[in-house]
């Protein structure tokens, strides 16, 4: 199969149509057509259904594009490494983590690393661990910061810290006053929550278990930026992860620990298989140092004007 070929399949199928198709490309619509039919002549059947003005794709499609995406990614690797090399860039480090790690546990570690290697480049894929977990054996990275459980045996963990939860609420609710809140206190009071099958959601439905209570729900949503969003919109009490509230604290927002303490298992993962540049090795340390910090910080301090 020819590489542009491929090419067009993946630009079809994640630009959604031939003319976007065609942009991502940079040629023109005729040309992808073209392409796409020259791929279905190679591979020996249809890629598409062709419809009024439109292509459908496949089954076969899309099963192709899932090994096609692959390949392509690796090759555009290729190409900007030989990019960096050019440039006379040779360190550079790849990260895998979660969106809201990136400003509570990287920004002052990456420009540390920025000073100790001026000429460093680094790439960021922002996960869920959710979404890490059954990506991670195709996954191209130097290290990953993320939250227990990890299910991988590719995987070298390291203990990164046990973050406190926390609750979050409005700066004006009368358990705002208090340096910590109970689960006792929450019994009655209306409730923004993660979704059912986070680690969040779990501690919440144990802790309520535990005193016999129910959990009163109003607001069910995806994670935990957006139940910290809302909870300090005043939509209701949203238990927490620490380091999730404080990266994503709203203005007119508080967070207070959470009793009985409950804490969020982080841990630092590498591939098992590859070896660890001085950079990465240097870019973990400093990870490391930050998260000891975070969880020094007061969430009673945490308040937004």
């Amino acid at each position: 199969m020819k590489l542009r070929g491929l090419e067009a399949l993946r630009a079809f199928m994640e630009g959604g149509s031939l003319n976007v198709a065609a942009e991502l490309m940079n040629c023109t619509q005729p040309q992808v057509s073209r392409l796409l039919t020259a791929l279905e002549e190679e591979v020996g059947f249809p890629l598409f259904d062709r419809k009024v003005r439109r292509l459908e794709p496949t089954d076969e499609a899309r099963l192709i594009y899932q090994q096609v995406e692959l390949a392509l990614t690796e090759l555009d690797e290729v190409t900007e490494t030989a990019n960096r090399l050019r440039m006379g860039l040779k360190t550079h480090v790849r990260v895998l983590a979660a969106p809201y790690a990136l400003d509570a546990l990287f920004v002052e570690p990456l420009r540390r690393l920025r000073d100790d290697y001026p000429q460093v480049t680094v790439g960021i894929d922002m996960r869920t661990r959710l979404e890490i977990n059954p990506s991670l054996r195709r996954e191209r990275f130097d290290l990953g910061v993320a939250t227990l459980p990890l299910e991988s045996d590719a995987l070298d963990c390291a203990p990164l810290a046990q973050v406190p939860m926390v609750v979050v609420m409005s700066a004006d609710h009368p358990l705002a006053a208090r340096p910590h809140v109970t689960v006792h206190d929450m019994v009655g009071e209306p409730l923004v929550s993660n979704a059912t099958n986070t680690l969040v959601r779990h501690v919440l439905q144990q802790c309520f278990d535990e005193i016999g209570a129910r959990p009163d729900i109003r607001y069910q949503t995806p994670n935990g930026p957006v139940t910290c969003e809302l909870a300090g919109r005043g939509f209701g009490l949203g238990l927490a992860d620490g380091l999730v509230a404080r990266s994503c604290l709203r203005p007119g927002a508080v967070m207070r620990l959470f009793y009985p303490v409950r804490t969020i298992p982080y841990v630092l993962f590498f591939p098992r298989c590859q070896t660890r540049s001085q950079a990465t090795r240097t870019l973990a340390a400093y990870i490391h140092e930050e998260a000891a910090r975070q969880i020094t910080l007061s969430p009673f301090d945490a308040v937004t004007a």
